[in-house]
């Protein structure tokens, strides 16, 4: 095949492309960006970066090799995370206090920031209303990602849904977003 397809697995390159990536617990895929949460507690991203959602502290360029996500801010590095979520151009990250943080495309308000504004580092994503109406979202036990929305499911059964709904897809009885 070309240079830009492989037709059958290949193992993915470690960061700067030494050795191969290990310690691996989950995986995503976005559009054109992958993911990755590492035993460590922390993630690592590759592919495409036009929208941010490496979450390095920038939109420039994209990477062939994982590189570590960013903390919120662009401090430090992204930790204590136990899973993440790809959607077309935006990420998810479910901290292990049950907090998710958000980076990437957010033209829809999937990263849950009460705006549409991107963010190219980890973003707390709010609770209903915004920070002032409820604070941040907590208690969250899983995440999942669509093309332009984002999902969370809490501890107490309840799942709640934020970003682009002109199909329905946030289960509110509306296409409104």
């Amino acid at each position: 095949g070309s240079g830009n397809v492989f037709s059958s697995p290949t193992q993915v390159k470690g960061p700067n492309g030494d050795g191969y990536l290990s310690g691996v617990r989950a995986s995503a895929a976005g559009l054109n960006h992958s993911l990755w949460f590492m035993s460590d507690g922390t993630v690592y991203a590759s592919g495409g970066n036009h929208h941010g959602q490496l979450g390095i502290g920038t939109s420039e360029g994209s990477s062939n090799t994982p590189v570590q996500v960013k903390g919120p801010n662009g401090m430090g590095v992204l930790s204590d995370v136990q899973a993440v979520a790809a959607g077309t151009y935006h990420s998810l990250a479910l901290k292990s206090d049950g907090t998710v943080y958000a980076w990437g495309g957010n033209s829809y308000g999937q990263l849950g920031t009460n705006s549409t504004v991107e963010h190219q580092s980890p973003v707390q994503v709010q609770g209903p209303g915004g920070v002032a109406a409820s604070g941040y979202l907590s208690d969250v036990k899983a995440i999942a990602a669509g093309e332009h929305h984002s999902l969370a499911l809490k501890n107490d059964g309840t799942v709640w849904a934020w970003g682009g709904n002109n199909h329905g897809q946030l289960g509110t009885n509306s296409t409104h977003e």
